[in-house]
Order: C-alpha cells, then structure tokens, then sequence
C-alpha cells in the first residue's frame, strides 16, 4: 500500500468511535492528494476506501481530487472498479458515491446486483448507465453495445424475477434459440421465472 491507499483503509478492527474521533484523515487524505497520483498504486485509493466500506472517506477522497482520480479504473490487485466491488460487497453507500461521481456501471456490477437481487438498486444501476449511454451518444463517443443477457442469466440462475421482469420491459431476451435459461429455471423449479421466460 502507498501512503494514499493506507489513508484510505480503516482498519476493521478499529471501534466505530475511534474512526468517527479521528480528526486528522480528512485532512491527511487531501494533503497526501497534493503530493501523489491518486490512481499510483496497485491497490487505488478509492478501492481501499470502498473495501473498508467508508463512504465518508470515500466522498472526501473524491471530491479533493477534483476530477483527478479516474473512478472507473482497474486496480491491479483486485483485478475490478472501485463500483464493482462496492455492488459486489453490497456496500451500497458506496456505490452511490461513486456513481454520483460518474462511476460506469459494468456488466460485472449488474451480474453481481442480479445476484442480490434488489430490483430497486438494480434499476439505480442501470438508470445511471443509460444516462451515460445518452452523454456518450451525445459526444459521438463510439462504445461497444452493453449486452444484458448475462446478467439476465444471473437474474434466471438466482431465481431474482423482479429483475428479470425488469430487464425484459427494458427489451431484453435471451438469444432465440438458446433454452439455457429454459433448462435452468426448470431444473430449479422455477415456476414464475418459466412463465416469464415462455411469455
């Protein structure tokens, strides 16, 4: 860890009062900010905040980066975004941080919101994305078309039928012929999710 990354942690064996008595990481984090690249690191330091599940430290990091630090980044451990182990933690404070800081949602997120199953938070997910998609159309900014049959899969496998409701008013199917999703609601017994399915 870099002396960002290790601001940004919180021990979890620290007592909630000692965290919410420590004056000083606010004002550490942004001096560290003045003297580092906030993306250095193989860790990042929005990842730390995030894995520590401070939301607080998370929102102060960001917003004295000013812009600097790039919320969609790969960390090189973790192998995910920052948004992706939020929503995979189910730290959800965070994920709303970091899509208020224009965090883009990835298919990885919304499989792992599928496994949730919290239709609500996925349809935050998925608004945040197509309102990106609109900027990003806007800019001509050429990106690869967002395939949503995975985690309507996800959604079949895990039995999450008001997100697989969700995603089949927002036009998406599986592929014509394949009957994986069939099979798999069926060998589950998955009643409702067939229904759907055979609608």
């Amino acid at each position: 860890f870099n002396a960002l990354e290790r601001a940004c942690l919180v021990d979890a064996s620290t007592s909630p009062l000692r965290r919410v008595m420590k004056p000083t990481s606010d004002t550490t984090i942004k001096k560290l900010l003045e003297k580092s690249n906030p993306d250095a690191g193989s860790y990042g330091a929005a990842h730390c905040a995030v894995i520590s599940n401070h939301s607080k430290r998370l929102e102060t990091l960001l917003r004295a980066s000013a812009g600097k630090i790039d919320v969609d980044m790969t960390s090189e451990v973790h192998g995910s975004t920052a948004l992706e182990l939020a929503v995979e933690h189910g730290y959800w404070e965070c994920t709303e941080v970091l899509l208020r800081a224009g965090a883009r949602p990835t298919l990885r997120a919304f499989v792992s919101q599928a496994e949730d199953g919290n239709v609500d938070r996925f349809r935050q997910l998925h608004a945040h994305w197509q309102l990106l998609e609109r900027k990003n159309a806007r800019a001509c900014d050429a990106t690869e078309p967002f395939d949503f049959r995975q985690a309507l899969g996800t959604a079949v496998a895990f039995n999450a039928l008001d997100i697989a409701r969700y995603l089949f008013e927002q036009g998406h199917r599986p592929r014509d012929k394949s009957y994986l999703m069939l099979q798999f609601a069926a060998e589950k017994g998955h009643a409702a999710m067939l229904r759907l399915l055979l609608e």
